[in-house]
């Protein structure tokens, strides 16, 4: 038996037409325009997503430091600035620059919670770097 979906010699033209337009192979060039609109989809929902995470970033101004040294995990509340896609914090010397001296790896979490059902949080991992004193 046949399945019903695909023609049968038996057909008119004009349903033969309809059904090749329907199910045939796509048109020379189509897959190409899905793809690139399809891509500048991404770009676009890309793009959105780097602005609203900068612009989060710039209004940001409390976050939690992770470092870690022996495997051992340290997260210490700090006071941040954000600019020129680096995030910077001041501090002392202490546990928490000994340990990024040893181990540049780090993340800052950041959240901004207005109450329980609406919050946004980010993670950035990145490289401690010190700055000379002025």
């Amino acid at each position: 038996m046949r399945p019903a979906l695909l023609p049968r010699a038996g057909d008119e033209p004009e349903q033969l037409a309809q059904w090749a337009t329907s199910r045939a192979c796509p048109k020379p060039g189509e897959e190409e325009r899905k793809r690139t609109r399809e891509e500048n989809s991404l770009r676009t929902i890309l793009s959105q997503f780097l602005f609203e995470c900068h612009d989060f970033l710039e209004r940001a101004w409390f976050g939690r430091l992770v470092c870690s040294l022996d495997n051992q995990p340290y997260i210490v509340p700090v006071c941040l600035a954000y600019e020129s896609d680096c995030i910077y914090v001041f501090s002392t010397f202490g546990k928490k620059i000994k340990w990024m001296r040893a181990n540049p790896k780090v993340c800052i979490q950041i959240d901004e919670i207005a109450d329980q059902s609406q919050w946004v949080s980010m993670i950035v991992s990145g490289r401690y770097e010190e700055l000379p004193e002025l």
